[in-house]
Formats: C-alpha cells, sequence, structure tokens
C-alpha cells in the first residue's frame, strides 16, 4: 500500500491484518518509493530480486516496529540502507558505461585515466550515485569498471609510466558478450 504519509489507524489496521494472514500488505510511504525509483534510475542493472528484497524488508519493519513512528524511522533507515548496497554492488557495471562514454566522447586513443575521472566528477547522475552510496570515485574505481566490465584496456606509457586507458572497440564488446551469453545457453541446456 503506498501512501504520502500513513495514517495511524491504517498502520494500526495492516500491522493486524498481517498478523493473522497468509497475504501480506507492505505499507510504503513516498519518500521512501522514491528513493527506490531514484535506486533504479542511478542503477540501471538492478535486478528485481533486489526490490523484493527491499519489500521484504520494508514488511519486516512493519512487524517489528512499536508504533507508527518506529515504523518510519525504520522504514527510511532500511530503504537508505537497501540503497547504498544495491549501488555499491552495481557500482562497476554504473561506472564502466559512464567511464566509456566519456572515452568516447573524449575522441582521442588512449586516454589519461584523470581526462576520465575530470569528465565524470562533472556529471550530475554521477554526482548523485556517489552521494548516495557514499563510496568515493576515483582513478582505481574507474579503471577496476572499465576492467572487470571489459569496457576498457589499462597501459602505461613506457616514457612516462602514466596509466591511460583504451576503450574497447564496439564489435570485440559485443563479440565477448555474444561468447558469455552462448556458454551461459550451453550451461541451460
Amino acid at each position: 500500500m503506498l501512501a504520502t504519509k500513513i495514517h495511524k489507524d491504517t498502520y494500526n489496521s495492516v500491522r493486524m491484518h498481517n498478523s493473522g494472514s497468509d497475504i501480506k500488505v507492505v505499507l510504503v510511504e513516498l519518500e521512501n518509493l522514491c528513493t527506490a525509483v531514484e535506486t533504479s534510475f542511478l542503477a540501471f542493472t538492478i535486478r528485481h530480486l533486489e526490490v523484493r528484497n527491499l519489500l521484504l524488508d520494508l514488511l519486516d519493519c512493519l512487524s517489528a516496529g512499536s508504533n507508527l513512528e518506529n515504523f518510519r524511522d525504520r522504514s527510511k533507515r532500511t530503504t537508505e540502507e537497501w540503497q547504498k548496497k544495491v549501488l555499491k554492488r552495481e557500482m562497476n557495471v554504473a561506472v564502466a558505461v559512464r567511464s566509456y562514454a566519456a572515452m568516447r566522447k573524449l575522441r582521442h586513443d588512449p586516454v589519461g585515466v584523470s581526462d576520465v575521472l575530470m569528465c565524470l566528477s562533472r556529471e550530475r547522475m554521477m554526482r548523485r550515485y556517489f552521494a548516495r552510496s557514499e563510496a568515493t570515485l576515483d582513478a582505481q574505481t574507474i579503471i577496476n569498471g572499465l576492467l572487470r566490465e571489459s569496457l576498457g584496456v589499462l597501459i602505461r606509457l613506457p616514457t612516462t609510466g602514466e596509466e591511460m586507458l583504451c576503450p574497447v572497440s564496439l564489435i570485440e564488446f559485443k563479440n565477448r558478450c555474444a561468447r558469455r551469453m552462448q556458454a551461459v545457453e550451453e550451461a541451460h541446456g
């Protein structure tokens, strides 16, 4: 059940209903829904299971809450903790995709890690992502994301020792994804 603000009578009625029913009602105030929607926007690879876990955690908040204010505090804290956990888990993908886009926009090969970092630190979406996840956007985060998601290659210039990034070609990335898909499909028989 979604509401701008949960009324005390609604809170008590739903708690009573849930205690004696196999079908449970989850109470979600608008502020918590906004946090969940923002999370799904920022972590564009969010899984259905993550949202299901949030709903189960909010159901636990309802059961554990001794009164409406206690429920509000618990559900807000639970939703914020859920958001941080999801954003941290999905960070490599988000950083890799945005870093890849920054490398393509800079239009020179190789690209300095510091140049990519500067581009990402200017993006409102990335600033919000890192503020919500309470993580730090730095050169190592960019390198890790690109390498783990196979969107970039790290090279070191022999003359200066500076770390530079090269974006992988779209064809190479698509072929790698196709091989992964084929291997997973074969595992399913």
